[in-house]
C-alpha cells in the first residue's frame, strides 16, 4: 500500500519556476493584445523596437550576473558571505549602467537614427535606457534569491514584475497611444525590485565588510559572468537583429509584426529556460563523478523528447496560427500570420539548444556555444539582409529561422561528436506516420469548426479539440515506450511504502 506520493525535488524546482515563467507568458499575450490593439500597427512597431532595444542592451547591463551570483551565493557557507556576492554583485554591476546611460546620453542623436530609423523617436530611447537599468535592479534580486534557496521570492517577484504589473500598465495606458510613457512606467515597475534589495544590501553593508572582502568576490563573479557574456549577447543579437533591419528593409511596424511573430520562440525559451538552470548543477555531478554513460543516456533522451513533442506543436501550430493571429490581434494584424508560420519550425531546433547548452557548458570548458551562436549569428546577418531585402519582413522572418535551425544542429551535432550519441529512438518513421494523421484529423476539425464558429468560441473549441488529439498523441507515445517515458515516470514522483512494522 502507497503511503505517499510526492513530487522529487528536481521536478518541485524545475515545475514552480517553469510555472512562473508560463505564467509571464501569459500576461504577455495579454499584454501585446492590449498594446497592439490600443497603439495601432505603427505604435506598437515602435513599441516593439524599444522592446528589442531593451534586450540587447541587457547582456552590458547585467553582465549575466543573475546566473553568476546564483552559483556563488548557493556555494556560500554563511549569510555574511551570501551577501558579500550580492554587495559585490551590486557594484560590479553599476559601472556598465553607468556606461549605458551616459554614451546613450551623447551618442543618442545617431543611436535613434541607427535603431528607430527616425529622429522623432529620442524620448523613447532615452525612456528605454532608462528602463534597461531598472531591470539590472531586478537582475541582481532574483540571482541573490536564487542563489539563496528562496525558489519562492524570485517566483513571485518574477509574477510581479513580468506579469501583473505589465498587464495593469498596458490595459491602463495603450489607449492613450503614448509609447514613450508607457515604457517609462515599465521601467519605474522593475525599479521597485530596489526595495527589497536595498534592504539586502544595508545588511550586507552594516557587516562592515572590508574592501580585501570584496574585491576578491568582485573579481570571481567578473570572471565568471564574462565567460557567458559573449553567449548571451550573440543570442540576443540574433533575436534584434530582424526587428532592427525591417524599418530598413520595409516599415517599422513590421519590426512589431516581427516581434509578435517571435513570441512562439518566447514560449520555447520560456517553458525550457528553467529546465536547463536546474539540470546545469546536475549535469556537473554526473560529469565530473565519471557517469559518462548515463549522461549520454539522459542526451539520447532529451534529443528524443523534443523529436516527439516538437513536431506534434510545430505542425499543429502551423495549422491553427491563422485563427490565433486573427481571435489574439485582430485583422490589422494579418500580415503576421506568414510570419508566424516561419518561425514556428524553429521552435523545435531551439528547444534544443535551450535544453542541451548547459549540458555542452559542463562538459567542454572551451565556448563551444559561443562558438555555435556566431555561426549562427552569421547565418542571420547574411541571410537576413539578402532575404530581407527582396522580400522583406518574410525574408527576415526565414534569416532568424535558419540561424535558429542551424543553431539546433550544430548543438547535436557537437554532442554526437562527443558522446557517439544514438538516434535509433527517435522511431522516425512511426512518429512521422502519426504525426501526419494527427494533422489530417486537425485539419479537417479546423475546417468544421471555422464552418459554424468564429472568435474566441472557435479558438476554445479548437484547443478541446488538439487536446484530445494530445492526449491520444501520448497515448501512442506511451504504447511506443520511448526511454524518455520511462525515465520521466521514475523522476515525476518519489513513492514511499511504509515499513513493515507500519504495514502490520
Amino acid at each position: 500500500m502507497i503511503r505517499k506520493i510526492k513530487f522529487s525535488p528536481f521536478v518541485v524546482h524545475v515545475l514552480s519556476t517553469t510555472g512562473a515563467s508560463m505564467v509571464t507568458l501569459a500576461a504577455n499575450i495579454f499584454v501585446l493584445r492590449f498594446l497592439a490593439e490600443g497603439l495601432g500597427t505603427e505604435k506598437f512597431g515602435a513599441y516593439s523596437l524599444a522592446s528589442r532595444l531593451m534586450a540587447f542592451l541587457l547582456p552590458f547591463s547585467t553582465l549575466a550576473l543573475g546566473i553568476a551570483l546564483s552559483r556563488f551565493v548557493s556555494l556560500s557557507m554563511d549569510e555574511r558571505t551570501k551577501r558579500g556576492y550580492l554587495l559585490s554583485g551590486f557594484l560590479l554591476g553599476i559601472a556598465p549602467n553607468l556606461l549605458i546611460l551616459i554614451g546613450g546620453t551623447l551618442f543618442a542623436g545617431p543611436l535613434v537614427l541607427l535603431v528607430f530609423h527616425d529622429t522623432h523617436y529620442q524620448t523613447l530611447f532615452f525612456m528605454t535606457l532608462f528602463w534597461t537599468t531598472a531591470f539590472f535592479f531586478y537582475t541582481v534580486l532574483d540571482g541573490y534569491y536564487f542563489g539563496s534557496g528562496k525558489i519562492r521570492k524570485a517566483n513571485l517577484w518574477q509574477i510581479f514584475l513580468g506579469s501583473i504589473g505589465p498587464l495593469v500598465i498596458a490595459w491602463s495606458f495603450s489607449k492613450q497611444g503614448s509609447v514613450d510613457w508607457i515604457i517609462f512606467l515599465l521601467g519605474i515597475l522593475y525599479f521597485t525590485a530596489s526595495i527589497p534589495l536595498g534592504f539586502h544590501l544595508s545588511r550586507a553593508l552594516a557587516a562592515k565588510p572590508a574592501w580585501t572582502e570584496i574585491q576578491p568576490r568582485i573579481k570571481e563573479l567578473w570572471n565568471y559572468a564574462l565567460t557567458r557574456f559573449p553567449a548571451r549577447f550573440l543570442l540576443a543579437t540574433l533575436f534584434s537583429l530582424g526587428p532592427f533591419l525591417a524599418s530598413y528593409f520595409g516599415s517599422i511596424r513590421d519590426a512589431g509584426f516581427l516581434v509578435v511573430g517571435q513570441m512562439i520562440l518566447r514560449l520555447a525559451e520560456l517553458g525550457s529556460t528553467a529546465f536547463g538552470r536546474v539540470v546545469l548543477p546536475k549535469a556537473g555531478e554526473l560529469f565530473s563523478g565519471g557517469r559518462q554513460e548515463y549522461l549520454k543516456e539522459r542526451i539520447e533522451d532529451i534529443v528524443t523528447f523534443v523529436f516527439h513533442t516538437g513536431i506534434f506543436v510545430t505542425l499543429q501550430l502551423i495549422l491553427w496560427s491563422d485563427q490565433i493571429i486573427l481571435v489574439w490581434l485582430g485583422p490589422q494584424y494579418v500580415e503576421v500570420i506568414p510570419v508566424m508560420q516561419i518561425l514556428i519550425l524553429a521552435v523545435a531546433p531551439y528547444l534544443l539548444f535551450i535544453m542541451l547548452s548547459s549540458i555542452v557548458d559542463t562538459i567542454d570548458e572551451r565556448s563551444v556555444n559561443v562558438r555555435h551562436l556566431l555561426v549562427c549569428f552569421i547565418v542571420a546577418l547574411f541571410s537576413s539582409v539578402v532575404l530581407g531585402k527582396i522580400f522583406s519582413k518574410i525574408g527576415l522572418a526565414f534569416g532568424t529561422t535558419l540561424a535558429l535551425i542551424t543553431l539546433g544542429f550544430l548543438t547535436v551535432f557537437y554532442l554526437w561528436k562527443v558522446y557517439r550519441i544514438s538516434f535509433q529512438t527517435l522511431e522516425i518513421k512511426k512518429i512521422l506516420l502519426w504525426n501526419f494523421a494527427s494533422l489530417f484529423a486537425g485539419l479537417i476539425l479546423k475546417n468544421v469548426l471555422t464552418v459554424h464558429l468564429e472568435g474566441f468560441r472557435l479558438i476554445g473549441s479548437g484547443i478541446i479539440g488538439e487536446a484530445a488529439f494530445l492526449f491520444l498523441y501520448l497515448l501512442v507515445l506511451w504504447k511506443l515506450r520511448p526511454r524518455w517515458i520511462g525515465e520521466l515516470e521514475k523522476r515525476l514522483f518519489i513513492i514511499k511504502f511504509p515499513s513493515l512494522e507500519e504495514a502490520q
